[in-house]
């Protein structure tokens, strides 16, 4: 599975969470990801883009 093009910023005061649910859900709305797509783990998004698993 290809990482997600996800731009996470610990510093603007939006939880992580927020950030990559609003960023998923744009990608699903412009068609650069189809709705039903495979996501990753926790695991796998946290070791990809340098976060703690636990950014919940």
């Amino acid at each position: 599975m290809n990482a997600l093009p996800l731009q996470i910023d610990g510093n603007t005061g939006v939880p992580l969470t927020e950030q990559i649910v609003s960023q998923i859900e744009t990608m699903i709305r412009s068609r650069r990801m189809l709705a039903g797509a495979k996501l990753p783990s926790i695991r796998q998004l946290a070791s990809e883009q340098r976060i703690s698993a636990d950014f919940r």
